[in-house]
């Protein structure tokens, strides 16, 4: 399962999956050193079911970004494109 890095508040983290499920929230210090807000991670379950394991996905997070730009890309385009109402 994919997480994103929404959110630090004190020493927590807040995780958001892509799925509908509710965020996951885990202590900072579970985080890699260099994390930044937007970081997508793979979960990973530790054998005792009850830990996780977050693997940083860069080339997931570069993907989710260009896919964003193209979106945006397009609505921008959309909205240049768009003819006036005549009233």
């Amino acid at each position: 399962m994919y997480v994103v890095l929404e959110e630090i508040e004190g020493e927590t983290a807040r995780l958001v999956p892509d799925s509908s499920k509710e965020p996951l929230y885990v202590p900072v210090g579970e985080l890699p050193e260099d994390y930044e807000l937007g970081d997508v991670f793979l979960v990973e379950k530790k054998q005792d079911r009850a830990a996780i394991y977050l693997k940083r996905d860069i080339k997931e997070k570069e993907r989710r970004l260009e896919v964003n730009r193209c979106k945006r890309k397009r609505l921008l385009n959309k909205s240049l494109n768009k003819k006036p109402d005549k009233h």
